[in-house]
């Protein structure tokens, strides 16, 4: 993750205000108002509909009256509806709609702006207080639980930018807040809430002071409170069956389903909470799933999955692109005297089933913890290792992905790329990185320096944490990261002499091929990229082929029912990229 200076905060916070203002504000064509002439009002009264004062409703020019029936009208109340509107059913106050409107069997719906081809049908309460804020005055916290690094929620908010103002960039805090003083003066300032054009509000028994975007949709919903839900053509968020969703906001295309529970939180764009899933306090990133297990006081990265019943608190991931585990506990921020520990997580962390990680705690970039794992408190630098419970502690398997599990590596940054729906936040941080390069590094470095012995330990090891490391796993760790440098570095120069653009950190990369293989040309290189390439090929096969030996000795019919590696789709794609690379690479290469 990058760090920032004042201008570049300035232009993300910018920009955040400006998603947000564009979702809280839509226009309605003017309408030049009148009052109802008294032979349209006796025409109303004949279909049953009424008002304690008729010189409260006024009408377009425009406005077609014939599918208004069995409804209350309590001024101020402005209409300006097109033909096929209906309103039935339904008691309407202090309300403004505009072209083809529709709502039926309403108890109450009151200081609103309805746009055209929106819909409210069968609902109970359906407010908008003046003065509200909405969702601008709660507060997430995001990492501590005690409020270090707390964020007042704005709905166009990035993961980035969350990141940088509760970490690295805080002292520009400002700058953010003049952000959301001008949004919430726009909002506290709007006599009316707005449900956008084709929204839809259906079978809720509450709604209030909430911005309903457009294309958004509220469907069987438990209670929605002070949220706004930011849509768009095609892109409209949504609150379903059952779901419980209090001060927080829904960015475009997200979903809150199945009796989940969201309180002062952020649901990013194309993000899905569900299956009585609880977020509170927290901002979860593009392109992820919430189901069934607890989140709370964190911040969460994008293409991150947590499917089954599992705890986070106080956990800072804005890499995300991780799993959380059935079982894990991840939460151990309560010291008995304060909340107020704390974890951080490398993108592509991987939580196994059951473990549970003390705080406060930082694990690497793409390291996996085993099932049932109990990790002590403790700071591991090693990426792509595994740590696991043995009988004498915990062991650290330093580069263990790349040596042992490359195909996984592999599939999950193809997953990356197949997954990611969100279009306004990019993807600016996956596995694979300059960053996580910069760490591979050192942690190689660490493990040349030791030798000699059959297992070692911080401080001997620095980055080990409270873990050890044998010398098997010494040695593997090094060839590993070897194979990560040199694939990284000879990956981006044969972008270069295929004319793309450079890759980020390519000077660095540029370093890094001089280090490892001093004196070699451009042909030269790509010979040895072709060597690597086939050497990652076996690892991925060997990888995946791992699984299929292992179920064939224990499931009698494994074999039946399995597809062979040679059948295997998602293997298959693995292979045919590398193989595209060392096709490439070879005719680069001068053979």
């Amino acid at each position: 993750m990058r760090t920032a200076d004042r201008n570049a905060v300035r232009e993300l916070a910018a920009r955040a205000a400006a998603l947000t203002r564009e979702g809280l504000s839509s226009s309605a064509p003017p309408a030049g108002w009148k009052p109802l002439p008294w032979d349209l009002v006796q025409q109303l009264e004949s279909r049953g509909v009424s008002s304690p004062d008729w010189n409260g409703i006024q009408v377009s020019g425009r406005c077609s009256l014939d599918g208004i029936s069995e409804t209350v009208l309590e001024g101020p109340v402005r209409l300006d509806l097109a033909p096929g509107s209906r309103l039935q059913g339904s008691k309407l106050s202090c309300c403004d709609l505009h072209g083809v409107v529709r709502v039926v069997g309403t108890r109450e719906i009151s200081g609103y702006v309805l746009h055209d081809g929106c819909a409210v049908e069968r609902c109970g309460s359906v407010t908008w207080r003046e003065g509200t804020a909405s969702c601008l005055d709660a507060v997430m916290q995001l990492g501590v639980e005690t409020g270090e690094r707390s964020l007042a929620l704005m709905p166009g908010l990035s993961v980035e930018l969350a990141w940088l103002l509760t970490g690295p960039s805080r002292n520009l805090m400002k700058l953010y807040d003049l952000e959301m003083d001008d949004l919430r003066a726009m909002l506290t300032g709007s006599l009316k809430g707005l449900i956008g054009p084709g929204a839809v509000l259906r079978s809720v028994p509450v709604v209030e002071n909430t911005v309903v975007g457009r294309g958004c949709v509220i469907d069987n919903a438990c209670a929605v409170r002070d949220v706004v839900m930011l849509g768009g053509s095609e892109e409209g968020s949504r609150i379903l069956d059952g779901a419980l969703v209090r001060r927080s906001a829904l960015q475009w295309s997200a979903t809150a389903d199945s009796g989940c529970i969201i309180e002062e939180s952020l649901v990013g764009e194309h993000s899905r909470v569900e299956r009585q899933a609880l977020l509170s306090g927290s901002l979860l990133g593009p392109d992820c799933v919430h189901g069934q297990g607890e989140i709370t006081a964190s911040l969460v990265g994008p293409l991150t999955s947590t499917h089954h019943q599992s705890l986070l608190i106080a956990a800072r991931w804005p890499g995300g692109c991780g799993n959380v585990g059935y079982g894990a506990n991840v939460g151990s921020n309560h010291t008995s005297r304060l909340p107020d520990q704390e974890a951080s997580l490398g993108c592509g962390v991987f939580l196994g089933l059951g473990c549970s990680v003390k705080y406060p705690s930082s694990i690497a970039a793409g390291t996996m913890v085993a099932t049932g794992t109990v990790l002590p408190p403790q700071r591991i630098e090693y990426p792509f290792s595994l740590v696991s419970e043995a009988a004498d502690g915990c062991e650290l398997c330093p580069g263990w992905v790349l040596s042992s599990n490359l195909f996984s590596l592999l599939r999950n940054l193809s997953k990356y790329r197949a997954r990611r729906k969100a279009s306004r936040e990019p993807l600016f941080e996956t596995p694979v990185n300059p960053v996580v390069t910069g760490q591979v590094i050192t942690a190689r470095n660490r493990l040349v320096s030791v030798s000699g012995r059959k297992a070692y330990k911080a401080p001997e090891l620095e980055g080990a944490g409270a873990c050890y490391v044998t010398e098997i796993g010494r040695q593997k760790g090094i060839a590993g990261y070897t194979m990560f440098l040199r694939w990284q570095c000879l990956d981006a120069l044969l972008v270069r002499l295929e004319g793309g653009a450079a890759p980020g950190g390519a000077e660095e990369l540029d370093d890094l091929v001089a280090r490892e293989f001093p004196g070699l040309e451009p042909p030269a290189l790509m010979a040895r990229y072709v060597e690597l390439l086939g050497g990652m090929l076996e690892l991925v096969i060997a990888s995946r082929s791992r699984d299929f030996v292992r179920g064939s000795s224990v499931i009698d019919d494994y074999a039946e029912i399995h597809s062979p590696p040679a059948e295997d789709r998602a293997l298959e794609a693995v292979l045919e990229e590398l193989r595209d690379k060392r096709v490439r690479a070879s005719a680069l290469s001068g053979g």
